[in-house]
């Protein structure tokens, strides 16, 4: 870029953060996700315009956007989950790619729409912000408009019903972490604590492995672990998370924990990776119990693949598996 152009800045707070969207249409208009409390659209001249819908409406004039498609851009901007249940768009028969001229975008007002009904859905529903309520028919709404918002940023689609197995998959904080040492607990037979590297922090985690799993097979290595428990003190030490332990469905097989090549990546939906549904990172929240048990009785084995409601798991780009367990289960 011209470091002598002067370009457009949005800032968006983490409530109107739907509107990133704008990033896949507007190519020349710098848009981040802050943690401000506020939405502050500056102009190449260096003027502040505070608010999203005086935002949205400076912005898009100034990209000569038609008026009555502002307005119902606006009149979104300002509606609540319970006052989208009832939306309802009608589609423009142009062709779905952007056009050459990006404020002549088909459907503007209803891919921003749509985006304001996917952050409630995805984003809302993973953290237990949006009311369970109301979920359901939110979810209704977006899945019969999803398309149009697909077609427009080529983000993956989520069938109606896989949408709250996705959101229950990614309540849970999978990552695979580095077992830099490990030692017997000195309180107790079974137990091991591990000293584990998930590359952005380090953690002590104990584990009823013992019996199981060797020390010298583990350390060193890397294995999936879940990060957002309730930390528990477990026989004097304090566990910060727990290590996945894959158990064959088959009498008297052993089972294993599960090997990964790398450390510090989140487990995600192959097909649906959380980057697209939600466009900043969330903050993590303890499991609640209910979240916990959901979780493993919808994870499985299945020829010697992870998946979760039968959708395939990935992490870092490769698709998870559990060598020698063709059908299992997680503890």
């Amino acid at each position: 870029m011209d470091p002598e152009k002067k370009e457009w800045l949005l800032k968006l707070s983490v409530e109107h953060s739907y509107l990133y969207v704008l990033k896949k249409i507007f190519s020349d208009v710098n848009i981040t996700i802050t943690d401000e409390n506020e939405t502050i659209l500056t102009d190449p001249e260096g003027k502040a315009i505070k608010g999203p819908g005086k935002a949205m409406s400076c912005l898009l004039q100034s990209k000569g956007v038609e008026s009555g498609v502002i307005k119902r851009i606006t009149d979104v901007v300002g509606l609540r989950p319970q006052q989208m249940i009832g939306y309802s768009t009608e589609e423009h028969p142009e062709n779905p790619e952007t056009p050459e001229n990006p404020s002549k975008t088909p459907n503007l007002d209803s891919v921003i729409a749509v985006a304001k009904l996917r952050k409630w859905v995805f984003e809302g529903q993973i953290t237990n912000k949006t009311a369970e309520s109301i979920i359901d028919k939110l979810s209704d709404v977006y899945a019969k408009y999803q398309h149009i918002y697909c077609a427009q940023t080529k983000e993956c689609s989520v069938p109606r019903e896989k949408i709250k197995s996705v959101c229950d998959f990614y309540k849970v904080m999978v990552h695979s972490g580095q077992i830099e040492s490990i030692i017997d607990h000195p309180e107790a037979d079974t137990l091991y604590i591990e000293n584990v590297d998930f590359s952005h922090e380090k953690r002590t985690i104990v584990s009823g492995l013992k019996y199981k799993v060797e020390k010298d097979c583990l350390l060193n290595r890397s294995c999936l672990f879940v990060l957002n428990l309730k930390p528990a003190t477990i026989k004097g030490t304090k566990s910060f998370g727990m290590i996945l332990f894959a158990t064959p469905n088959t009498p008297n097989t052993p089972g294993t924990v599960i090997f990964t090549e790398t450390n510090g990546q989140r487990l995600i939906l192959r097909d649906y990776p959380i980057s697209e549904l939600v466009p900043f990172t969330i903050a993590a929240t303890d499991c609640s119990k209910k979240t916990t048990e959901t979780f493993f009785t919808t994870v499985s084995i299945a020829s010697e693949k992870l998946l979760y409601d039968g959708m395939a798991t990935s992490l870092g780009g490769r698709e998870v598996t559990i060598p020698g367990i063709s059908s299992g289960r997680l503890s």
